[in-house]
């Protein structure tokens, strides 16, 4: 329940960003990158700390272990997807799209690492 609990912090955010634009080429209001920094700090917070609780219950198992890394990996599209639309990259050509999107998944990755 912790983990999905953090994943609904991150789909709620990027939710917010497709609701305002769609084509990653707009300026958003401030509130919406806020909102993705404090969506961003709870999916951080929920990850790290549901190991830790599903270990002090004794609810650990191979099955929740699988969930906790599924999520992981749908928030990061979810991260790479925010740092496009901070980034305004649908108004860049697309080689530069490729390689800000490459650099965004790699960091959203090291973010989810951590």
């Amino acid at each position: 329940m912790v983990t999905l609990t953090g994943l609904f912090f991150m789909m709620a955010s990027s939710g917010v960003y497709l609701l305002y634009d769609t084509t990653l080429s707009k300026e958003l209001p401030m509130w919406t990158h806020l909102l993705c920094a404090f969506c961003m700090f709870m999916y951080q917070t929920f990850d790290a700390v549901d190991g830790k609780q599903a270990r002090r219950l004794s609810a650990s198992s191979p099955l929740g272990q699988l969930f906790d890394h599924g999520c992981d990996a749908i928030t990061t599209s979810l991260m790479v997807l925010m740092f496009s639309q901070a980034m305004r990259l649908g108004t860049r050509p697309a080689p530069l799209n490729y390689l800000c999107l490459h650099f965004g998944s790699g960091v959203s990755a090291a973010l989810s690492l951590v």
